[in-house]
């Protein structure tokens, strides 16, 4: 993301980790987050117009996949904590807005359970929502505590949106073997890195983000403008004018060809035999 960011914007960047070898990164401030003292790290918010709030720990595998669900619960609560810590950061070093990664895994039981079967087309940022995983419920618990920031809850209203990340990784053919089901779901969900900096940068310079209840708070879904695509990006291009430019189904066309019209002829969207859905390979 820091690529194209870096010539617009001055950044700053914490990471719990050196710099390793080849890390192409700007410096890295190294910080424990989720240390409750947070006089260990504040003043890395003096003087910040904008915080991206991209970190998470991992319990293990893909997205804590490797770690047996209720086993999971204890990371997840120190991620909770970590949002926590920075979100009070940012408020009292007067932050004027805050970007703060989600998932669209906040609604993956509504994705699994009514888009695939065809009882939904389209999942909206207002619908109710449903995680179907721990990872998904502690995504919902960051969005949930930000809107108490952005609605001043704790003081000043604090500017917040959040991003409900599609797939940000290459959707390529030769990694998901006969699993035709995983593959149709991420070229529904992919966010190009273009299409990506273009939205973070839309909502960074948006003057103005405050929703007809009057607080300072959107939750969009973060994908690119790809044909297969069901989560809705409307509310992202009327308040931010986030104007995708990439489709996956374009950017991988030989791949869908051969996959979806020729030696796998499985057309259309995802089956009644998906394999996870959201909880497996979602952001």
């Amino acid at each position: 993301m820091c690529e194209g960011l870096t010539d617009r914007f001055d950044i700053t960047l914490v990471d719990a980790v050196e710099k390793r070898a080849g890390d192409p990164r700007q410096d890295v401030a190294v910080r424990d987050l989720i240390d409750a003292d947070t006089s260990r790290y504040a003043s890395l918010f003096e003087g910040v117009d904008t915080v991206i709030h991209l970190a998470y720990k991992n319990p293990g595998g893909m997205f804590g996949n490797a770690v047996p669900p209720l086993e999971r619960f204890p990371v997840e609560m120190q991620n909770i904590q970590m949002a926590f810590n920075v979100l009070t950061c940012a408020h009292r070093a007067g932050v004027r807005r805050f970007l703060i990664a989600t998932s669209n895994s906040v609604t993956s039981w509504t994705e699994q359970n009514r888009i695939h079967p065809r009882l939904q087309d389209v999942i909206h940022p207002d619908d109710a929502p449903f995680p179907a995983s721990f990872y998904g419920w502690a995504k919902l618990s960051y969005e949930q505590l930000a809107f108490l920031f952005a609605n001043g809850d704790v003081g000043r209203k604090m500017d917040v949106v959040s991003m409900r990340i599609g797939a940000p990784r290459p959707v390529e053919l030769a990694d998901y073997g006969d699993d035709m089901n995983r593959y149709k779901r991420d070229l529904a969900a992919y966010i190009s890195p273009r299409d990506w900096r273009q939205f973070v940068t839309r909502a960074i310079e948006t003057e103005d983000i405050t929703n007809s209840d009057g607080v300072p708070f959107i939750v969009c879904y973060v994908v690119s403008e790809n044909t297969r695509r069901f989560m809705s990006i409307e509310n992202s291009r009327r308040v931010l004018g986030y104007m995708p430019e990439d489709d996956a189904e374009v950017i991988w066309a030989e791949d869908v060809r051969h996959a979806l019209a020729g030696e796998h002829p499985h057309p259309g969207r995802v089956g009644p035999g998906r394999a996870g859905g959201a909880s497996t390979r979602g952001r």
